[in-house]
Parts: C-alpha cells; sequence; structure tokens
C-alpha cells in the first residue's frame, strides 16, 4: 500500500513532468488517494489517453493486474453537453439545473452506472472496478501498458465481420442493458482480439431518455459512416434505427417513470 501523502505527491509530479500542464487539483489526487486507501490501485502509471473531459491513467492494482484510472475534469463540460445528457436522465432528476461544482463526480458516477448495466447485460466494455468522486477505476483494456488500438486505428482485421460486431454490441446495449451510448464513434470503439468493445459511456443515456432515439439514430449513422468508407455493404441507418428503437421507451415521463421505477429500492445502476 503507498503512502497517501506520498502517493498525491508523485501524481502530480509526474503529471507536470509528463504533460506540463496537466496537473490533477487536489480533488483528484484525493480520491485516487482513496481508492489506493481501499486497495482498488496500487500504482499509478502513465498517461494513456487525454481529452476534454478526462484523463486516463495506467495502474495496477495489488495483485499487480492492469486497471486504468479515468479522472472526469469539471471545468471543460459545456452547458448544452450537461442539459443533453445529465438532465434527462432520471436518476438525475434531482439535480439543480445550474449545477458546476459537483458535475465531474456525476458525470464519474454515471459512467460507474452505466457500466455496472453493462457487465450484466454481457456488452463488450470496461468493467468497473472502483469509484470515488470524480475518478473511476476500470479494467485495462490492451497488454503491457499498450492500450488496445481505437476502431479508426485498425487495419488489418475483417471490417465486414467487425461491423456485425459493432451492431451486436449496440444491439445487447439498447435491449439488454436498456442503455444508448450517446456518442458512439471510432475514437471510443476499441477493438481487442478482433472484438469491439465500447469505451466513454458517460453521457450513455436510459432507454426511456427523451432524446434517447435522437441519439441513438445519430449513434447508427455515424457507425455506417465509418464502415462505407472502409467498403463494407453497410445496412440502411433507417432499417437499424427501427429495428433497435423497438427495445426503446419513448415519450415516456422520465420522472414519473423514475420514482416508480425505484420505489422500494435503495440503488439502481
Amino acid at each position: 500500500m503507498l503512502d497517501g501523502f506520498n502517493f498525491r505527491r508523485s501524481v502530480a509530479t509526474h503529471l507536470q513532468e509528463g504533460k506540463g500542464s496537466l496537473i490533477l487539483d487536489s480533488q483528484s489526487q484525493l480520491a485516487i488517494g482513496k481508492l489506493t486507501d481501499d486497495g482498488i490501485v496500487d500504482r499509478v502509471g502513465s498517461v494513456i489517453r487525454e481529452g476534454k473531459e478526462s484523463v486516463v491513467f495506467h495502474g495496477s492494482d495489488a495483485n499487480k493486474n492492469e486497471i486504468a484510472i479515468k479522472v472526469h475534469i469539471s471545468k471543460v463540460f459545456r452547458e448544452d453537453k450537461k442539459k443533453r445528457y445529465l438532465f434527462g436522465d432520471w436518476r438525475y432528476r434531482h439535480a439543480k439545473r445550474k449545477i458546476v461544482l459537483r458535475t465531474n463526480i456525476m458525470w464519474a458516477e454515471k459512467e460507474f452506472r452505466n457500466l455496472l448495466r453493462m457487465e450484466k447485460a454481457g456488452v463488450r466494455a470496461p468493467r468497473s472496478l472502483g469509484l470515488h468522486g470524480n475518478v473511476l477505476a476500470m479494467t485495462f483494456l490492451g497488454k503491457g501498458g499498450v492500450p488496445a488500438p481505437q476502431l479508426n486505428e485498425v487495419s488489418d482485421v475483417d471490417f465486414t465481420e467487425l461491423y456485425r460486431e459493432v451492431l451486436k454490441n449496440s444491439l445487447s446495449m439498447v435491449s439488454k442493458a436498456k442503455l444508448v451510448h450517446g456518442d458512439l464513434s471510432p475514437y471510443n470503439i476499441l477493438v481487442l482480439n478482433d472484438k469491439p468493445l465500447f469505451i466513454d459511456v458517460s453521457q450513455t443515456v436510459l432507454f426511456d431518455h427523451p432524446l434517447a432515439m435522437e441519439l441513438l439514430e445519430h449513434d447508427l449513422s455515424t457507425v455506417n459512416d465509418f464502415f462505407h468508407r472502409k467498403g463494407v455493404l453497410t445496412l440502411s441507418t433507417a432499417d437499424l434505427t427501427s429495428e433497435m428503437s423497438r427495445h426503446l421507451v419513448v415519450g415516456k415521463p422520465v420522472d414519473r417513470y423514475g420514482r416508480k421505477y425505484r420505489r422500494g429500492a435503495k440503488y439502481r445502476s
């Protein structure tokens, strides 16, 4: 087990040396320290992915298993994204419209809960290991510190078969996990052992979200566009959306459904 103070100092030093302008705030350092105290994180390594809304580190647990540590960053969230993905989700129906300070924490929790649903439904994706504040620990998709390539980075694969597998994973996500990814693209589909895995599901919405149909159609259109450029004979976006939307509940009052769904249950993913 790492000493909390030295651990947090080493994280800040690593980031300062490795990325220059990127230094984790005290909230994020404390959250990683808590995951360390809980035995979920034993070592934090290099940055493997840095985006506008999160930073992902390679790391390991106490058993030396590779893990991914995702830190959600609050100050880059746009108002339109918060309204689009967060406030239509009945799980966060009590969130205030003007929240700023806790958005990163809610975003991390939302991704954690979505991954739990996906795991139960057998959707190929990282497995949640632990959550504290704005930091989420997950299984690492890759080997030896090298992450699995994004869909847009692979070349020596059967794209027709990969297209089928992406659609199968999408259908499982909608029909079994009752979720719509909401931002599916070649950048958040990883390919490991010739199989696609979906990542970045903090914006993923429940099947009864007011925008579920619109987001599903956008996801499928993006997937079709990519594989069409790879020479795959794709199905029509309209037909795919129609088929998968049979599993969605559209137009149902979110709050009323949320209260009914949660009645008698202390926690649901």
